[in-house]
């Protein structure tokens, strides 16, 4: 399926339902991905009820989305998504971790490269469990560097797209994802060895 375009939105926009389903169906997967990443570590089960609640949202004020500005749909769309789960992280007053307490020596000591030392049979179930092991690290990360972390690693979104999706310059959103990075080389030190 292709990314909706200028003239499906517009459609949609004039209440064509077969054009807001297909942005739906199109956007679906992404959008419930980064929902998870950003706030299902906490409240899994939320995350389609959450979900539900941007796409009415988007639905109800698709007609504020002008083409014309420059911004594509999809910033647009994540811009959305951001302020949808800080908007349901502050209602629930989720604490996040400072890792402002760690030493610069502590990150840098960090710093890692994936072990390859296991077995053939073990590396899917070693996989596995380092999967779950990042999930929750970028689960345990500060908010706006989870955001930009989420974004660029999983959603794959540009630099400028990010920087429009969190309303911040370029360089603020490479200095979250530089230390989104170095916060989880530390939190995941354990599972993997310095070079």
């Amino acid at each position: 399926m292709t990314e909706p375009d200028t003239e499906t939105i517009r459609r949609a926009q004039d209440g064509d339902l077969a054009a807001y389903e297909r942005i739906v169906r199109y956007y679906q997967t992404q959008v419930l991905s980064t929902i998870y990443r950003l706030v299902g570590g906490h409240y899994p089960e939320e995350v389609e009820d959450l979900g539900q609640e941007l796409f009415f949202k988007i639905y109800r004020s698709l007609f504020r989305f002008d083409p014309e500005r420059g911004v594509k749909f999809s910033t647009w769309l994540f811009t959305s998504v951001k302020n949808l789960c800080y908007d349901h992280l502050r209602k629930r007053r989720l604490p996040t971790e400072s890792l402002d307490k760690f030493s610069s020596d502590d990150v840098e000591r960090s710093l890692f490269q994936v072990a390859d030392t296991t077995p053939p049979a073990s590396a899917t179930a070693l996989q596995g469990e380092l999967g779950r092991k990042i999930e929750h690290a970028v689960g345990r990360l500060p908010m706006d560097q989870r955001l930009v972390f989420v974004l660029r690693e999983y959603e794959r979104c540009s630099y400028e797209q990010i920087a429009e999706i969190t309303s911040t310059s370029i360089g603020t959103v490479k200095s979250r994802l530089f230390r989104a990075k170095e916060n989880l080389r530390f939190m995941l030190s354990d599972y993997v060895r310095t070079q």
